[in-house]
């Protein structure tokens, strides 16, 4: 039986696996969007997580491995916490 943890892994590699399609996809199809790369700052207000240094890499990290690594962990923990 596969817990929530795992669910909510495959969930956000999925999700992961979109993001990077469309933006192939707006490659392929020649759109100006394309050289653009989604943050985490584009989908929130970030500006409390720009004064803390060690937290800067969120908010520089490509949104699809900042999700596709996130589930990746979610994934293992799922697996662990399993047995």
């Amino acid at each position: 039986m596969i817990n929530k943890r795992t669910i909510f892994g495959f969930v956000c590699v999925l999700a992961a696996l979109l993001i990077l399609g469309n933006k192939a996809l707006a490659v392929l199809m020649e759109k100006k969007e394309a050289s653009e790369t989604l943050y985490l700052s584009d989908l929130m207000n970030t500006h409390f997580i720009e004064g803390i240094s060690y937290l800067d890499f969120l908010i520089t990290t490509p949104l699809y491995i900042l999700v596709g690594v996130l589930g990746l962990l979610f994934i293992i923990f799922g697996a662990i916490r399993q047995k």
